[in-house]
């Protein structure tokens, strides 16, 4: 959620700002990822349910990026920015 942002200002085209954020976090997922795993606090099947999901999401959203607008982007965007501020103060 910062990262978007960020980009935006150094003046990286909008859809760009998407999916270079998306190449920052895969790396840094996998090296999160290694780092449980190694620490003995990954557990795969755990995990398991939650991949399908993700794998889908990613393709679909990898085929969608090129077909929407950015103003609907940036909108949508916004919208989970605002829903993951509620969560935490609701907590």
């Amino acid at each position: 959620m910062v990262a978007v942002p960020l980009l935006g200002y150094c003046g990286i085209e909008p859809k760009s700002t998407h999916a270079t954020s998306v190449a920052v976090i895969l790396p840094l997922s996998i090296a999160s990822g290694l780092l449980y795993y190694t620490k003995g606090s990954l557990d795969f099947m755990q995990a398991l349910p939650y991949l399908p999901g993700g794998i889908l999401g990613a393709l679909l959203g990898g085929w969608l990026m090129p077909k929407i607008k950015v103003t609907w982007l940036k909108r949508v965007f916004g919208l989970l920015i605002l829903y993951s501020a509620l969560r935490i103060l609701m907590q």
